[in-house]
């Protein structure tokens, strides 16, 4: 063989080949940290809308029963284990009615009803207080905050500032 057989040959080199694969695995690594970064973006604002959703849902049921409520309490009986209010209501099948947060979720208790949890598993309710207002000889009033976060099940998905949470304020006149 000699150097003109060489030189009319079709086809890419070695090195051809290395500067192509190169340049393609820059570009397929480019595309994968973009693709990362756009789905944690969205997981991010579907979890602070899903918090945003829940936390209301929870203050306008709160805002509700102690707008309907004819005694307003803090004191809890020994089955709700943290922080919470007791509301005495006219109706007597939802009188008394519990607003607790317990292991993570706020818990509606009515009357003699079973208790359900006001919060779905996608949240988690990491804080809540209550106080009572007494305005003699006006309308009592209560306030009823909590702090929720997105639940999640991998500590690579966790929101770093999670702990800031979402708090929401529940008040009504009695």
């Amino acid at each position: 063989m000699n150097l003109r057989d060489l030189s009319s040959r079709k086809g890419l080199t070695l090195i051809e080949l290395l500067i192509f694969a190169a340049i393609f695995s820059g570009a397929a690594v480019i595309f994968v940290a973009i693709l990362v970064s756009v789905t944690q973006v969205e997981l991010r604002q579907t979890g602070a809308a899903e918090v945003q959703q829940q936390s209301q849902f929870v203050l306008q049921t709160v805002q509700n029963a102690i707008s309907g409520a004819s005694y307003i309490t803090t004191d809890l009986p020994s089955a709700a284990p943290s922080s919470g209010i007791r509301l005495f209501m006219a109706d007597k099948a939802k009188s008394p009615t519990l607003i607790y947060w317990d292991d993570g979720k706020i818990i509606l208790k009515e009357g003699t009803a079973a208790s359900s949890s006001l919060t779905s598993p996608a949240v988690r309710v990491t804080g809540a207080t209550s106080t009572k207002f007494s305005n003699s000889p006006g309308h009592d009033s209560a306030n009823f905050v909590f702090t929720m976060i997105e639940f999640q099940q991998s500590p690579e998905t966790i929101f770093p500032d999670a702990r800031n949470g979402y708090r929401a304020r529940g008040s009504g006149n009695v």
